[in-house]
C-alpha cells in the first residue's frame, strides 16, 4: 500500500468532509464548501485519510492544540464563566 504524507488538513475538516460524503453530497460539493483539493476528498471518500492523521491546529482562544475544534477548554470555561 502506498504510504502518504500526514494532511495539512484538521481533522475537523476532515470528519466534515467525512460527514458530507456520507451524507450523499457529491465529490465536487465538498471540493467547493470546505475549500480542500480533489486528492484528498479522494482519499478521505476512499478512507486512506482519517482524523488521526489529521495535523493539529491551535486554538485561537487559548493556544492549545486541538484535533477536533471547538475546544473543549474553551467552551469549558465559558460554561462555568456564565
Amino acid at each position: 500500500m502506498r504510504k502518504y504524507k500526514p494532511s495539512a488538513l484538521g481533522a475537523s475538516t476532515i470528519v466534515e468532509a467525512k460527514r458530507l460524503l456520507d451524507s450523499g453530497l457529491s465529490k465536487s460539493y465538498v471540493m467547493r464548501n470546505l475549500r480542500i483539493g480533489q486528492g484528498s476528498v479522494n482519499r478521505i471518500a476512499a478512507g486512506t485519510l482519517t482524523a488521526k492523521e489529521a495535523t493539529p491546529v491551535r486554538c485561537p482562544g487559548c493556544g492549545g492544540l486541538l484535533e477536533v475544534t471547538p475546544c473543549i477548554a474553551c467552551e469549558t470555561r465559558t460554561l462555568v464563566a456564565a
